[in-house]
């Protein structure tokens, strides 16, 4: 689970509704669900998404049994089952406040809507549980969001809830989504606070690279068997090769961002101790030889592989000074050599 900012990406794979079938019995449909929760983990994601709602959970009226495209509450334990066997974290997203305590019972972690992030009554209910919460904001206002995370505070300060970890995803609620819709205006007051920020994606992967190059951690992207219009999920899903590439992409981007090199990477070496300039001798430059810049030394690159030569920046180190040691043309120029001084 996640835990911390700037952790190594935390990428949930959305089933959602990409289980189900129209007129399709319900077992072919949990089998595929299964299929889509190993998949999901051979891609290398770290949690799978349902969605448990009825019509009557959406509309205050209808049917309150579980909708065409919801996954049933009475299931979630055998997908639980799927997704330890698979290494995978089982997150729910519930719609209908009634239903959170037994959906708590096998979710690793609970999922809030963009459509709920300012639905009170839903944030207690899964703040209650005690699980990691983690909510879309799309279509909703920074301030929405500022002050959902002042809600949360202040349920934690008077204890109605204890400390959890906290994920908020940005998200554009559009199917699909444009890549300039997104707004990460608030990972700037985000990262400031124990949550983490991240992405709900409903398009290209671009938008993840660009949160995650801003410091985002968490990632939702859906997952879908066959990319088609078969289900409301379809047009914004990943197939498993573009799912895996994109989480391959995305651990390089934060491994980009995330690592300090004291000087340079290992992959540079050949450049540095090659191609960069160093100072070089131009002349065969003997003991007593006055060193001169542009005429006996300079700044250039090295025929050979070496770590010889001081840096261009400290030409005027040596400019006037006589060499006490013999410095053959195309070699570098350095201060020191078996730690006795090679310059007066």
């Amino acid at each position: 689970m996640f835990h911390q900012q700037n952790a190594a990406p935390y990428v949930i794979a959305e089933i959602g509704s990409n289980f189900r079938r129209v007129n399709e019995p319900l077992e072919q449909s949990l089998l595929r669900a299964e299929l889509l929760i190993g998949e999901a983990a051979r891609c290398g994601a770290s949690a799978v998404k349902f969605q448990c709602f009825s019509e009557k959970a959406l509309y205050g009226f209808g049917d309150d049994s579980c909708a065409p495209w919801a996954f049933p509450v009475e299931h979630l334990a055998r997908m639980r089952d799927v997704a330890d066997r698979e290494k995978v974290e089982l997150i729910v997203s519930p719609f209908d406040v009634a239903w959170v305590p037994e959906i708590a019972k096998y979710a690793h972690a609970l999922k809030i809507a963009s459509s709920d992030f300012c639905f009170r009554q839903m944030w207690d209910a899964c703040l209650y549980t005690g699980l990691p919460v983690i909510a879309s904001y799309g279509a909703c206002s920074r301030s929405n969001v500022f002050d959902t995370l002042v809600y949360y505070r202040k349920s934690v300060a008077c204890g109605y809830c204890e400390e959890v970890p906290l994920a908020f995803l940005e998200c554009v609620s559009a199917y699909p989504a444009k890549a300039e819709d997104y707004d990460f205006g608030s990972f700037g007051f985000l990262m400031d606070t124990p949550v983490i920020p991240g992405v709900s994606l409903h398009c290209g992967p671009e938008v993840a690279y660009a949160a995650c190059a801003l410091g985002g951690s968490g990632f939702e992207f859906n997952l879908s068997s066959v990319l088609s219009a078969e289900t409301p999920d379809g047009p914004v899903s990943y197939d498993s090769t573009a799912f895996k590439s994109t989480i391959e992409s995305l651990k390089s981007v934060h491994k980009a961002v995330s690592t300090i090199h004291p000087s340079f990477s290992a992959s540079e070496q050949e450049f540095v101790l090659k191609h960069r300039r160093r100072l070089i001798a131009i002349k065969d430059i003997n003991p007593g030889d006055v060193l001169r810049f542009g005429k006996n030394f300079g700044a250039f690159r090295s025929h050979d592989s070496d770590a010889l030569g001081d840096t261009p920046l400290q030409w005027n180190r040596y400019e006037g000074k006589t060499a006490l040691v013999q410095f053959p043309k195309g070699k570098g120029i350095f201060s020191l050599r078996e730690n006795q001084p090679t310059i007066s």
